[in-house]
Formats: C-alpha cells, structure tokens, sequence
C-alpha cells in the first residue's frame, strides 16, 4: 500500500508514505530487504475515500516495501515533490499463467520438493521437444532425439 501511495498523484499522500518509510527505517540510509512476512490487515476501513485512510497505520505492522528498500534517504526525499514511477510489470501473461497452472498440477501429483521439480523440469522439456501435435511433422521431434 505504500508503494500505490508513493506512486499517487497527491502530494499529501506522498508526503505520508515517505514519512512513513523513513521513520520504518530508524534513521538507517538503507532499509531491509530481508524476507518479510505477508498478514492480512485486521483493520481495513471499507468507507475509506482514499489509500491513506483504508487501514489503521498505527495498529497495523508496517513493513518497507522492496521497491524502495535500496533508495537512499535522499533518493525517498525527492519522492514527496514527484510520484513514484515504476516499470510495467506483465504480471497476468499467458506464460505467468501456464506457469501456475504446472506448479499446481505438480504438486497434486507428487510429493516432495526434488520430485515436483523433476516434474516440472520433464513437463518444460517436453514443451521444449514437442511444442505442438497439430500435424505429422510435429511427432517426427520426439523420435529424432
């Protein structure tokens, strides 16, 4: 959420997120980008007109968020006079997902970490060998190799 926020339009908000962020970071230059933990905010306010007043900052357990854990305190500084500008990210492709679609079909079918990855690395070789069964010519691959 603070990352929507540091990408707004609103100065305000901005402003908030970049206070927010820096007093997470107790006056370090850097914040952690460590593992962190995803929890489901308890306190969501459904009237909420705007990001900055949908959840509880203070009851909540604020964590940086990545895309800004290795700006400077400079670099966040300058975020409060202009938004956030972050590259595209294809998220919802055809490939992400097939890819969802294998890692659920390998764990419904094996059990164990070295198993399911011996599944799905058999599973892309196979794509790789046998991309399409559309016509003859498609099976002589599989007999070549």
């Amino acid at each position: 959420m603070l990352v929507a926020l540091l990408c707004s339009d609103d100065a305000e908000q901005r402003v908030f997120a970049v206070d927010t962020i820096m007093a997470l970071r107790a006056g370090s230059e850097h914040g952690s980008s460590g593992l962190r933990s995803f929890k489901v905010p308890v306190t969501v306010n459904l009237d909420a007109c705007d990001l900055k007043s949908l959840n509880d900052w203070k009851a909540e357990t604020i964590t940086e968020p990545v895309f800004t854990a290795r700006m400077s305190l400079d670099q966040l500084d300058v975020l409060k006079a202009a938004p956030l500008e972050l590259p595209p990210y294809s998220v919802h492709t055809q490939s992400c997902e097939r890819a969802v679609k294998l890692i659920t079909e390998a764990a419904e079918s094996v059990c164990g970490w070295a198993k399911r990855d011996g599944f799905i690395r058999t599973q892309m070789r196979n794509r790789e060998v046998m991309p399409s069964l559309k016509t003859k010519k498609n099976f002589v691959k599989v007999f070549q190799s």
